[in-house]
């Protein structure tokens, strides 16, 4: 009886051992099918497609940022450049005006300018420019309150002719107004489609007007 007892014992001994052999087996065998896996051709290619997604992710980000910071530094340049034109220029403002010139229509020119630089008596001088200023509309000087003025038809015309007009607008002045110009009081408003040019009370109550930019001329 203890015998079998015995021989019972030792076969449930030899199964356990064999059932722990066999997990230990099957253990090792998932491993090394895991391993395989892992080292496997497609799974190397994702490995190395996820490393270059990542490294790609990084640097956009870098760039972005580099992009971010020079931005950064040429707005505050151009801020600082713009500063420094103003101080360095201070003859030469640019305001918005309270209402926007009536520069398609004559007449209406001339009614808001003499608003500003009193009526003028004697009536207006109208100036053919055409012949010399082809992207000219109308230009009129006004001898008792000495003011000109010069409407274009384009913002492209205006940018070219300005130059000249600036150039020519205190030998208009002087020539016509005579004597009674001050040359050191003489302003010139000008925005997209008209230039005015006058004393300096007149032109900068024009400009609070009408906006635009006052800048002084002649000598």
């Amino acid at each position: 009886m203890k015998d079998d007892f015995d021989r019972g014992s030792n076969r449930a001994g030899v199964s356990r051992s064999r059932g722990r052999k066999d997990s230990r087996s099957d253990n090792a065998h998932m491993y090394n099918v895991n391993e395989l896996r892992r080292h496997s051709p497609a799974s190397l290619r994702k490995a190395r497609h996820r490393r270059s997604l990542i490294i790609s992710v990084i640097v956009v980000a870098v760039v972005i940022a580099l992009i971010i910071v020079a931005l950064s530094i040429s707005l505050k340049t151009l801020k600082r450049n713009t500063a420094s034109v103003a101080q360095s220029d201070p003859d030469t403002t640019t305001i918005q005006g309270k209402t926007k010139a009536p520069d398609t229509d004559a007449n209406q020119m001339k009614q808001g300018i003499e608003q500003q630089s009193g009526v003028c008596t004697g009536g207006w001088m109208d100036v053919d420019v055409a012949s010399k200023l082809p992207g000219a509309t109308s230009a009129s000087f006004c001898k008792a309150t000495q003011v000109a003025f010069i409407t274009f038809q384009t913002k492209a015309a205006a940018s070219m002719d300005g130059d000249m007009v600036r150039s020519q607008a205190a030998n208009v002045i002087s020539q016509y107004g005579g004597s009674k110009v001050d040359p050191n009081n003489l302003r010139l408003v000008s925005n997209d489609l008209w230039m005015a040019v006058g004393n300096a009370k007149a032109m900068g109550a024009l400009q609070q007007q009408w906006g635009g930019t006052l800048e002084k001329i002649g000598s």
